[in-house]
């Protein structure tokens, strides 16, 4: 977390469990080679060690020299947890994501070649993102399915992320879910990640269908 004030960074606290405000540290630092040495010396001479950097060196560069910020503007999330995984593709959802179509921004990954994504006569799909090679043949919401993934039809799918090659039958319901790739979700399951974990919101389903809450945060 980084307090700032007329472009110099004023504060910073190193993964602070109640952080004071929501701007963060891209960790992409430039150093005067000269005054980075001359801090690592003193450190060293007044602590006896070296210790990670967000901890000992920049709060002591803040204290000690100016230190500018050069701030990025846009869509940023640490995605270091389940809630924070899940929540960053329900902004992807929501349009407050990273333009992944940009055509003067292009993204390569290593996309499946599979067709796209089907829909059934009979499927129900509002607000979500099907990759190539997914079927819904249920009622898929705010959720996205990723490639080989199968909604059978009279299941039921809301703010989930399904990754690849997941089954979920006929009968099942899943609400604020991750599902990892290759599991298969029987038609009497019915889970719902805010009600199992009303403080992160989302459940994780492993590929062999164990059901895990995230740890605290």
């Amino acid at each position: 977390m980084v307090d700032t004030a007329e472009g110099e960074v004023t504060g910073f606290e190193y993964k602070p469990e109640k952080p004071k405000t929501d701007r963060v540290a891209a960790e992409i630092f430039l150093y005067d080679a000269g005054v980075l040495l001359t801090a690592m010396d003193e450190l060293m001479e007044k602590e006896g060690k070296l210790e990670d950097y967000g901890d000992q060196l920049i709060p002591y560069l803040v204290r000690t020299e100016k230190v500018a910020e050069h701030r990025l503007d846009g869509y940023w999330r640490d995605m270091g947890t389940p809630e924070s995984y899940h929540q960053g593709h329900m902004d992807l959802i929501d349009g407050r994501g990273l333009v992944f179509d940009d055509p003067k921004w292009p993204i390569l990954s290593a996309a499946p070649r599979r067709l796209p994504g089907y829909v059934g006569d009979g499927a129900r799909v509002a607000g979500s993102l099907l990759a190539p090679g997914s079927r819904v043949e249920g009622a898929v919401r705010r959720s996205v399915i990723g490639p080989g993934a199968l909604v059978e039809a009279g299941a039921d799918v809301e703010s989930c992320v399904i990754l690849g090659d997941v089954r979920i039958s006929s009968g099942a319901r899943l609400r604020n879910a991750i599902v990892d790739a290759g599991a298969v979700i029987g038609g009497g399951t019915e889970l719902d990640g805010a009600q199992l974990d009303p403080e992160a919101g989302v459940v994780v389903v492993g590929a062999g269908g164990s059901v895990d809450t995230p740890p605290a945060s």
